[in-house]
């Protein structure tokens, strides 16, 4: 027994602190719906640690072993909430629907009619006097995998798809369609897919739905979704919750100029540089209007990747003045900086009115250019 009372205080620290980390259950530390695997179907399997009110969970990481072969399939991140994923021939993660203490799986074949699985919880606790100490805890559960009874001649199905263009720019439209070979049984269904989201469900019943053609408009969120400058369009042929066949094409995002602007030479002499704001000042543009005052807005947005987001109509020599410039539908896109294109905007007559943060926690900005000033009757009625 130690008589020195700093070594027998720490002593008494680490063993509480120890007795005090994530723990698991005796029994149902990892639980699979069902209880069991079937394949070609998902699963969800929980994690069912127990943390204490001082710990903060840093990550979970899940691995799967069978046949003396041990693997990582998914690691969630608590504090920024990122994934990481591995897939193999053997097993499928469903990575929009994992995080956080549960993570859904598929087996892809029964080559074992048994397999392990393990989540390891790594957290950091405060002990209340200034000591950070971080733990690991891992379960591993044994988990049955039952076979699904698909005969040899619907696996033979094969579904392929088609889209109309794989390069595309913001505000454009994809059209797909999911083409079925041969319909040799009545209770499959496609299931349509953009960055792992389901868009698409549809029975096939008859021939004539051997086929399912639909369409979206391309947003930024989508690219954002993806993996910046491009994104997956994904159709699946199933039986019930099993997966028979699947098609995948990636679509990127068209960076290459639009239209070419002409020159406010090339305009005309009558037209001034854009940055001395006569575009706008011209009374002759706006003369009829009568005595209702106008005023334009656009929406500034900042970009996922980079560059800047423009929603709004824009005159054709504002647009000439910026960069590298993209439009679709009265959606422009350029690789110059928000600020760059604020001040090109501040230059042409627009002020901004309003600041905010769209759902995906961009910054935006609601920008206001008058004509009032060229209706002087406007107001004498007011």
């Amino acid at each position: 027994m130690t008589r020195n009372p700093l070594i027998a205080a720490f002593i008494i620290l680490s063993l509480s602190s120890a007795s005090y980390a994530v723990k698991f259950p005796r029994e149902n530390g990892i639980t699979v719906t069902g209880d069991s695997f079937r394949v070609g179907e998902f699963a969800s399997v929980s994690c069912n640690f127990i943390k204490f009110k001082q710990e903060n969970i840093n990550k979970i990481e899940w691995s799967i072993s069978y046949d003396g072969v041990s693997t990582n399939a998914f690691v969630s991140h608590w504090e920024n909430a990122n994934k990481e994923t591995i897939n193999s021939e053997y097993f499928t993660i469903d990575e929009s629907s994992s995080g956080e203490k549960v993570v859904r799986i598929r087996l892809n074949d029964d080559r074992e009619d048994e397999i392990t699985i393990c989540c390891k919880v790594e957290s950091i606790r405060d002990s209340g006097y200034g000591m950070i100490k971080a733990h690991e805890k891992e379960k591993c559960t044994a988990v049955p995998v039952e076979s699904v009874l698909i005969s040899e001649t619907i696996q033979q199905s094969k579904v392929a798809l088609i889209v109309n263009n794989d390069l595309v720019r913001i505000g454009e439209t994809v059209r797909y369609t999911c083409n079925l070979d041969q319909l040799r049984d009545r209770g499959m269904s496609f299931s349509v897919l953009v960055n792992n989201k389901e868009m698409e469900t549809r029975p096939i019943y008859r021939h004539e739905d051997k086929q399912l053609t639909s369409s979206f408009t391309i947003t930024e969120d989508i690219f954002y979704e993806g993996q910046g400058e491009k994104f997956f369009i994904v159709c699946i042929l199933k039986k019930g919750e099993y997966e028979i066949s699947r098609d995948t094409v990636t679509v990127k995002r068209d960076r290459s100029s639009q239209q070419i602007f002409p020159t406010h030479t090339q305009l005309g002499a009558d037209i001034q540089t854009p940055r001395k704001g006569r575009f706008y000042a011209d009374p002759q543009s706006h003369r009829d209007h009568g005595n209702v005052p106008c005023h334009s807005y656009i929406i500034i947005e900042e970009g996922s990747t980079q560059g800047t987001l423009i929603r709004g109509e824009l005159p054709i020599d504002i647009q000439g003045s910026i960069k590298a410039f993209v439009s679709a539908d009265s959606r422009y896109e350029t690789h110059e900086d928000v600020v760059n294109v604020l001040n090109i905007l501040g230059y042409n007559g627009y002020r901004v009115v309003g600041m905010g943060n769209n759902l995906l926690n961009r910054l935006t900005w609601t920008l206001e250019r008058p004509y009032f000033e060229f209706h002087p009757n406007a107001f004498k009625n007011y």
